[in-house]
């Protein structure tokens, strides 16, 4: 009974974990088709017990087919992978991701707005059937069904999410609002290109130059991840358009002659002008070579880029994109590595003999050789390829009779062998050898291998455990907001600066003053683990950035209560008279006529209400709680690198507006941020500084203001008298000292601001005239080119002639304006 009881056992572990029972061998065991190629062996210490899928090693070789035009410009670029535990569900079929039969777009969350269609305006390009079109609010979501397969039969559906766009500025200024189309956002099957397998997913919008989306890759019908390995060739990037994504997060080759280049994680076209191109068959302009793998990316499409606003157009009636590269695939080769453990047992299953690790790829066929061991002959092979990535094969012997003689004549014999014979030895004769990089004479662009190590863990100080805990709290305080406040950005964004915040705050007199800090309603588990985390990047210097510190001035920037909203606004309130008075009266030979006074104190705060040089009372107490009132009492690396952190992630032009729960986390992910932290620093103060005034002198302006005000006076008060903090004691001293060069230095300032704010004005109105002046002579000439053509040489130098007199009448009068102006200016300010 008992063993009939241990034969179903052992018949169903066989049929369960797919162990081929014991079978009869001479000398070897095969592994993998035999028909397939034989392929070598190598040694390893020992195996990961690591069973999730990745890419360890990265390769891209070969030339440009330069020459030629469409997909054929990349023909001969290849890109090796080498991948670690990767199935059959996680590669595609040939076709990869594009837009089948089968494809329809659902709605998650948001709203339907109508359908598209070529009766509606929407540029050049207008579909022929009709399109769902979608609101295009932050949190706006849908699924975009059958979009792929895996090679293991999976069907992939793709789930889109709004991030952010500039729907707000593109709705006031852009002036294209008027048109009656339906507005919104729309995909499509309908952009065919040459050379491509399947149809292309084509993304539609018309109330936005730039959109960012969030795309998951996912099973059919739920919300379940699935990585995949894909490869692509973008494709019509021009006029003036520009990409930000980490589709790409394996491979990316961008080639001179597409026109296109990256900066600031920006790909985006540079030809003067806006000029139009037709798709995959102007390749290699406007595209680019990618591979992947991944589950989710971000993929933001400009029109026009942020570098090429102003200088090719300021605004999109219509934009149409491509995901993908519109089914074009890039020559891209996989291999999974296998790592094969051979162990030595007896019939007990007893090992016998230490276990060997050897390392090969899937898909080759390799013969392993038995060993020989004292005193044991091998009965048979165990294979258990229930992991084809981790086969196990077992030899299995049994113990010889003991026979004194034969023993004494066996021992020696088989110690030679033993010799003679290694784990080199034992593997395959092979008539193939794999190599993990293809010929050494072609042209490499080899990528890092994504074993480097994580931005994010670099520049923060975290460790990758800290960093998933750190991104769950942030995700799930902006979840909780989005219940409560919708779609309401800064709200959401008030809310995740606070959580931030509360952890080293939440008693905190001065901050308490200026925010309502309440504790997150988040999970327990989350919310404790994110609070000693966040303590502790406030307190130990082993983190680079202390996260309480530089949310601070972004939770203090947004409304909170009455209360606290007229205490910062008291807090301010001396500044800007004070400003104007020092400005306008105190360097003054003679009093100055209350007419004068007034009519210069009106151009003044003029011209700190315009544009970039915009002067706010929360813009002041931003800067009075960030650098402004670390500069008076306590400044360390650590607590700059924090303050300009806060200022770039709230006016920088790539993050201003945008949510924090993923801001925070792209900013914190970037290359080289030391050296981008403080070029993002410059650009935001070059931008409030305007025309004539340097970004070092804007810092000492914001920190003049910020310091003369009843907030900044406050400060000192506390840290002198309250806390009698030495540093500030004797910074506080210091300034005192050397009172009337800060006050000559800020006047200086504040005249370049007004002379160079009033002196373009001027020129802007001149530009604007004599433009029309000069418009009006060309239209005239033109609309006259046939009665120019018939007239004698004379005639027409004498017309060139005037037109040239004109110009030059023209640019003296321009000089002369400015001129005068400048004079005028020089007067106001000059001491009598």
């Amino acid at each position: 009974m008992i063993k009939k009881i241990s034969s179903i056992v052992i018949l169903f572990c066989i049929i369960l974990f797919n162990i081929k029972p014991i079978v009869m061998a001479a000398d070897y065991a095969e592994l993998g088709d035999s028909s397939a190629a034989s392929g070598s062996l190598s040694e390893e210490t020992e195996q990961t017990a690591d069973n999730t899928p990745s890419i360890s090693g990265v390769n891209i070789s070969g030339d440009f087919n330069e020459g030629t035009r469409g997909p054929d410009y990349f023909k001969n670029i290849k890109i090796d992978l080498i991948g670690e535990n990767l199935t059959d569900d996680n590669f595609l079929t040939e076709e990869g991701l594009r837009w089948t039969d089968k494809t329809e777009v659902e709605l998650i969350s948001g709203t339907e707005v109508g359908h598209l269609n070529s009766s509606s305006n929407f540029g050049s390009e207008r579909p022929s059937v009709p399109v769902k079109m979608f609101s295009t609010d932050n949190g706006s979501s849908g699924r975009i069904t059958y979009v792929g397969k895996t090679k293991s039969g999976i069907d992939l559906d793709l789930i889109w999410e709004i991030e952010d766009s500039d729907k707000d500025d593109w709705e006031a200024n852009s002036g294209l609002n008027r048109h009656g189309s339906i507005r919104g956002i729309g995909f499509s099957g309908e952009q065919f290109f040459p050379n491509a397998i399947g149809n292309s997913i084509s993304v539609l919008y018309n109330n936005a130059n730039n959109i960012s989306i969030n795309y998951k890759i996912v099973k059919h019908g739920t919300m379940d991840e699935n990585q995949v390995v894909l490869s692509f060739i973008s494709s019509d990037i021009d006029t003036a358009q520009g990409v930000s994504t980490d589709l790409a997060n394996l491979a990316e080759l961008i080639p001179s002659a597409s026109n296109l280049v990256k900066d600031n994680d920006i790909i985006y076209d540079v030809t003067p002008g806006t000029v139009g191109l037709n798709g995959s068959k102007d390749l290699p302009r406007g595209g680019y070579l990618g591979a992947g793998f991944l589950s989710a990316f971000n993929y933001t499409f400009y029109s026009p880029a942020p570098p090429r606003y102003g200088n090719s157009f300021n605004y999109s009636m219509a934009v149409r994109y491509a995901l993908f590269g519109s089914s074009l695939q890039a020559k891209l080769e996989t291999k999974v590595n296998q790592h094969i453990r051979v162990e030595y047992i007896d019939e007990q299953g007893t090992p016998i003999k230490q276990a060997a690790n050897l390392k090969g790829i899937t898909g080759y066929s390799y013969r392993i050789d038995k060993a020989d061991i004292l005193n044991y002959s091998l009965i048979g092979v165990q294979k258990d390829i229930s992991n084809i990535n981790k086969p196990i094969i077992r030899f299995v012997y049994r113990k010889n009779p003991v026979q004194e003689s034969t023993a004494n004549k066996a021992a020696p014999q088989n110690r030679a062998r033993r010799t003679r014979r290694s784990i080199q030895s034992n593997t395959v004769k092979t008539n193939r050898t794999y190599k993990g990089v293809t010929s050494s004479s072609a042209k490499s662009y080899a990528k890092p291998k994504s074993s480097k190590k994580d931005p994010f863990l670099v520049n923060t100080g975290m460790t990758a455990e800290e960093k998933r805990v750190f991104i769950q709290y942030l995700k799930e305080v902006e979840k909780n907001a989005r219940k409560k406040y919708g779609n309401n950005r800064d709200k959401i964004n008030h809310e995740v600066a606070n959580a931030i915040i509360y952890p080293s705050y939440d008693e905190d007199l001065l901050q308490n003053q200026a925010n309502s800090l309440k504790k997150p309603h988040i999970g327990r588990n989350t919310y404790l683990k994110g609070r000693d985390l966040l303590a502790d990047t406030n307190k130990q210097n082993i983190y680079k950035i202390d996260f309480p510190h530089m949310a601070s001035p972004l939770g203090s920037y947004e409304r909170s209560s009455i209360l606290k909203e007229l205490t910062k606004g008291l807090a301010t309130l001396p500044i800007t008279v004070y400003e104007i008075k020092e400005l306008t009266i105190a360097r003054a030979r003679r009093p100055l006529v209350s007419y004068e006074k007034s009519k210069i104190i009106k151009k003044f705060k003029k011209v700190l209400a315009a544009g970039p040089y915009a002067v706010t009372g929360k813009d002041k107490f931003f800067y009075l709680n960030s650098y402004t009132g670390d500069y008076w009492t306590h400044l360390d690396e650590k607590d700059l690198r924090s303050d300009k952190d806060a200022f770039i992630l709230k006016y920088h032009p790539k993050y201003k507006g945008k949510l924090y729960s993923k801001s925070i986390i792209d900013y914190y992910s970037q290359d080289n941020l030391d050296e981008k932290r403080d070029k993002f620093f410059k650009e935001i103060l070059e931008k409030q500084a305007g025309p004539g005034v340097t970004a070092d002198e804007q810092l000492f302006l914001n920190n003049f203001s910020a310091t003369l005000s009843i907030g900044g006076f406050g400060l000192l008060i506390y840290f002198v008298y309250i806390k009698k903090d030495k540093e500030a004691i004797k910074k506080i001293n210091a300034a005192k000292k050397n009172k009337r060069k800060i006050l000559k230095k800020a006047i200086k300032i504040y005249k370049k601001k007004i002379s160079h704010s009033f002196i373009g004005e001027r020129i802007k109105n001149i530009k604007a005239r004599a433009t029309r002046v000069i418009r009006s002579v060309k239209k005239g000439i033109r609309n006259s080119v046939k009665v120019i053509k018939k007239l004698t040489n004379v005639a027409k130098n004498k017309c060139i002639k005037i037109l040239r007199t004109a110009k030059k009448y023209i640019a003296k009068q321009k000089k002369k304006i400015v001129s005068k102006l400048t004079n005028k200016l020089k007067k106001l300010f000059k001491r009598k």
